[in-house]
């Protein structure tokens, strides 16, 4: 079906019936009542308006201006990935930080076969490291490692 604005109207008026506002209505309140109405007009260019609109502006897009879309959109995702990794630790570097904390664990003499961390070799853990790290060296990751059995560690 072809889209054409003489037929959308004539269908609309087809159906369309005005009423007298003999009830003392405002204009908006009537306004209101017509536009909810499914015979209006504004239903019919809804119902229409699927694929039928036509396209009023379609940008020409040259092999040029392709091109360049497709190399910054590939830059961007590169930086991305880029800046992604270097957040991200590599194997050293959880070595290097599995070391440290292994070196300033607690010693406990009931618990032998687990070590465990108090707060201040925690934060001195966290002072030795780069800012790299500092996401795992909150006060929120040391309450989440806590024994429950054992308090401060």
């Amino acid at each position: 079906m072809d889209f054409n604005y003489e037929n959308c109207i004539k269908e609309g008026l087809k159906n369309l019936t005005i009423t007298s506002t003999v009830e003392n209505k405002n204009e908006e309140e009537y306004f209101k009542e017509v536009m909810q109405q499914d015979d209006t007009g504004v239903n019919i260019l809804k119902r229409l308006s699927g694929n039928d609109l036509p396209t009023f502006y379609v940008p020409q897009v040259t092999e040029e201006v392709n091109n360049f879309k497709t190399q910054l959109r590939a830059e961007a995702r590169g930086r991305i990935f880029e800046r992604e990794l270097s957040r991200l630790l590599t194997s050293e570097e959880l070595k290097y930080m599995w070391s440290l904390l292994l070196e300033h664990h607690t010693p406990l003499n009931n618990f032998i076969h687990n070590q465990y961390i108090n707060y201040k070799n925690f934060i001195q853990v966290k002072q030795k490291l780069s800012d790299k790290y500092k996401s795992f060296f909150n006060p929120s990751i040391f309450l989440q490692l806590q024994d429950s059995k054992i308090k401060g560690f």
